[in-house]
């Protein structure tokens, strides 16, 4: 750009590009980490990568992740790339893995409201046969805590023949005795009968599907 001025030539030079100006601060701002944050460990690899992310016993992967990456093998630590939206797509997944978990315990808490009270037992006692808490069935059936597999699959089991539940409570009652040292638990030989014919295992070795699973299969919840 030329402009006249007083019969002489002056350069007039363009306004700077901001967004070259941002790019390179960027830069400058966030350099190469000399040591990972979490470990320790020097000189972080920078890669892009799929990530996958692992929240409540649910995972799933988040492509083309890019950051400088710790090169111990035991740390996960990942500096992300402020330049990219790798970090607002990790965090993203990993919200909506805990509302997919929350959303499990939700369905599998009504399943075993469902079997209790099929059984007709109040949350109490269906807390000493699963063994936890006094309130932990009520948390259970709420959702805000998840049950160990053994819990539901003994739900399962008992809604599907009810004529166990005296042997179980009987169980349940000598296992609490046992647990504060009152005497011990004496656990009687399963028939064979029992093994090879209608009292299933808890785990199909054929499927590896909870007895949970078969429930649904069968209509029954």
């Amino acid at each position: 750009m030329q402009i006249p001025f007083r019969g002489n030539i002056m350069k007039v030079k363009p306004p700077p590009d901001r967004r070259e100006e941002s790019s390179n601060e960027m830069k400058i701002r966030q350099s190469a980490p000399a040591a990972c944050r979490e470990c320790r460990t020097p000189n972080p690899t920078y890669d892009t990568r799929d990530v996958v992310v692992r929240r409540r016993g649910l995972q799933t992967t988040v492509p083309r992740i890019s950051g400088w990456f710790c090169v111990n093998p035991a740390c996960s630590e990942i500096e992300f790339d402020e330049s990219t939206d790798s970090m607002k797509r990790w965090v993203a997944a990993g919200d909506d893995l805990v509302l997919a978990a929350r959303e499990r315990s939700r369905a599998i808490g009504t399943r075993l409201r469902e079997a209790r009270q099929r059984l007709q037992l109040s949350q109490i006692e269906a807390a000493v046969l699963a063994g936890g808490g006094h309130n932990a069935f009520s948390r259970y059936e709420t959702g805000t805590a998840t049950p160990v597999a053994a819990v539901t699959t003994l739900f399962a089991l008992l809604a599907s023949h009810p004529e166990l539940l005296p042997e179980a409570r009987t169980y349940a009652d000598q296992m609490q005795d046992f647990r504060q040292g009152e005497n011990e638990v004496e656990l009687p030989e399963i028939p064979v009968s029992r093994q090879k014919g209608g009292m299933h295992a808890a785990i199909d070795p054929a499927s590896n599907r909870s007895m949970f699973d078969a429930a649904d299969d069968r209509g029954a919840y």
